[in-house]
């Protein structure tokens, strides 16, 4: 029995390194996940109970899990910044060409360029992709203070609420994603273009948003909160996409939702 319960845990960690190194397989990040990280062979005398050794290796498991995170955040920043609008100046460094964002181009000081916007958007997204947050963090909320009315608002909100999250600042990240949510229940019906324009471009983000919001507020230890969110997810959004559905699927077994 103890064999049994031992390979079970081995065959799990290693299930979640493959899943790591499978992205790894991609440019998106420099980071390894070293041989360190891999549960040890554990000699029969190296530690007292099962119970240890399943601690251990369920800690190890857990550890694996969280870089798999990152490196799945950094995987879904890299995908969406190659679908951003386009911004000048993309091929400099971003810490060349976000100050110049914000530089303006007449000699009134008061005058910024029509594509601020955008280029704040496209410069947070290349951060992201670089682990860069704070830097990050500066351009979306830059962003969203000098154009509360643009279009990629709600979707800088999102994105804000990832710098949070990936970082493990739960409650951050849940004021974030809830705004984000909000924000694009505000404008759901209305026909003004500007609205229509932003409900294209951001409605992905909404109920991304929601499932996000759920993982903030169980990193948060409200579990209540977060399966009443859920089943609000699962109602208004049937049709999800594959990524949400993945991540509904996750939160279903992560929490302990009373049924209705």
């Amino acid at each position: 029995m103890q064999k049994l319960f031992l390979s079970t845990a081995f065959i799990l960690a290693f299930s979640y390194y493959g899943k790591a190194e499978e992205l790894l397989d991609t440019d998106v990040v420099d980071q390894e996940i070293v041989q360190e990280d891999l549960p040890p062979v554990l000699p029969n005398d190296s530690y007292g109970t099962v119970d240890s050794r399943l601690n251990q290796l369920e800690a190890q498991v857990q550890k694996l899990t969280d870089k798999i995170e990152v490196l799945e955040h950094r995987l879904k920043v890299k995908n969406e910044t190659m679908m951003a609008p386009i911004a000048p100046s993309l091929g400099k460094k971003p810490s060349e060409t976000l100050s110049e964002a914000l530089t303006p181009t007449t000699s009134d000081a008061t005058t910024l360029r029509t594509d601020d916007a955008q280029t704040l958007y496209a410069k947070a997204q290349e951060f992201l992709a670089l682990g860069e947050y704070d830097t990050a963090e500066n351009a979306l909320k830059e962003l969203i203070k000098s154009y509360p009315k643009d279009p990629l608002v709600i979707n800088a909100k999102y994105w804000l609420g990832e710098t949070y999250y990936v970082q493990g600042d739960y409650r951050r990240a849940s004021v974030s994603f809830g705004e984000a949510y909000k924000s694009y229940k505000m404008i759901e019906k209305s026909t003004d273009p500007k609205d229509k324009e932003a409900k294209k471009l951001s409605f992905a983000k909404a109920p991304e948003a929601l499932i996000k919001l759920v993982f903030s507020l169980k990193g948060l230890g409200k579990t209540d909160a977060a399966c009443a969110t859920l089943d609000q997810l699962q109602e208004e959004f049937p049709n999800q996409a594959q990524n949400v559905k993945k991540m509904v699927e996750k939160a279903k077994k992560d929490l302990t939702c009373s049924k209705k």
